[in-house]
């Protein structure tokens, strides 16, 4: 009796309480054996979490079975998932929005406590180099006027090789076993999406329309199509994140202008050219010596391994491989 709930519950008493949960269990349970697909929120877990006799009396009585159910519940003050039982939660002593969102300095929204979203079916996505579908990841930036957008030739001309660099070890094994790649992406990929109950997943750290852009940017390498240079590209930078096992990057990752675009395919063709695979691979930079003028922007050819292919060729491979829909100036003829 020396519960402080005790003072706020009219009649309390424990026997009461227990047969109540009781009828609660049972009654769950038979709904589940009834019910194709239910969804069962409450405040207490349904899981056995008891660990030590002081630990709550009923939790190793609520283990309700079937996977035809998503049991979502809160309580146990951290945030865990085991299976299709989840307890995702934030705030207590009725804390309000924008202070929690003070207190934990972050964003007080749907993805601190995770989204049921329907599970993305991979066989239904059909190869296909539809750029539309990876659109989001690609900016539209052109150069059209070098002289007066200085600061814009300055910024992409900056980017340079770094990001190429940090793709590097990725990119060499596509280059060279591309079916390991793509297994292997296909096996992180699908370890983030084991936990798929009644056609959704709990997806609150790799989004819906994250999954979809991975696997239809897997349908674009498997297919082999390189007619439009710009989806396979942004297919592989995506599936990057993956293989490099940061598929939570991927949705605020900068997205690719045509010049990112350029020398990531560059650096890929001149992997496949000298036949750097990811055992010997080293740097990627700038070869100062090579350049060609790509929609109105110089820009040095890749040395990987201080290897690079030659300037004329990639001005054939360029016109004979365009960027679909061909910018308004895809190679000028300047180049030394």
């Amino acid at each position: 009796m020396g519960l402080p709930d005790v003072q706020k519950v009219k009649d309390f008493s424990p026997k009461k309480v227990i047969a109540l949960h009781n009828e609660w269990v049972s009654f769950a349970n038979d709904v589940l054996n009834k019910e194709e697909k239910v969804l069962i929120v409450t405040h207490f877990p349904m899981i056995d979490i008891t660990r030590e006799d002081k630990d709550c009396w009923w939790s190793s009585t609520t283990a309700l079975k079937g996977n035809n159910s998503w049991r979502i519940f809160g309580h146990t003050h951290r945030s865990e998932q085991q299976h299709n039982n989840v307890s995702k939660q934030r705030g207590y002593d009725n804390v309000g929005a924008e202070d929690l969102g003070r207190k934990w300095n972050k964003q007080y929204s749907s993805y601190s406590f995770g989204k049921l979203e329907k599970s993305v079916d991979k066989h239904s996505i059909i190869a296909s180099n539809n750029f539309e579908l990876i659109s989001k990841f690609h900016s539209p930036i052109i150069v059209s006027d070098a002289k007066n957008e200085l600061v814009l030739v300055s910024t992409i001309k900056r980017n340079g090789y770094k990001r190429c660099a940090a793709n590097k070890y990725n990119f060499a094994v596509l280059a060279n076993t591309p079916e390991v790649y793509l297994e292997t992406v296909k096996e992180i990929t699908n370890g983030y999406l084991r936990d798929t109950y009644i056609g959704y997943t709990l997806s609150g750290r790799l989004s819906g329309q994250v999954v979809k852009a991975i696997y239809h940017s897997i349908a674009i390498i498997e297919s082999g199509d390189f007619s439009d240079i710009r989806a396979f590209m942004i297919a592989v930078v995506i599936t990057g994140y993956v293989f490099n096992r940061m598929p939570l990057s991927i949705e605020g990752m900068r997205p690719l202008d045509d010049y990112d675009v350029v020398r990531f395919w560059l650096m890929l063709l001149t992997m496949k050219q000298y036949g750097i695979d990811m055992g010997v691979i080293d740097t990627v930079r700038s070869d100062k010596k090579k350049h060609i003028t790509f929609c109105n922007v110089d820009m040095y050819l890749p040395a990987v391994n201080d290897l690079s292919l030659n300037v004329e060729e990639v001005k054939m491979l360029m016109q004979k491989t365009p960027l679909l829909p061909r910018p308004v100036a895809l190679l000028e003829n300047q180049s030394s």
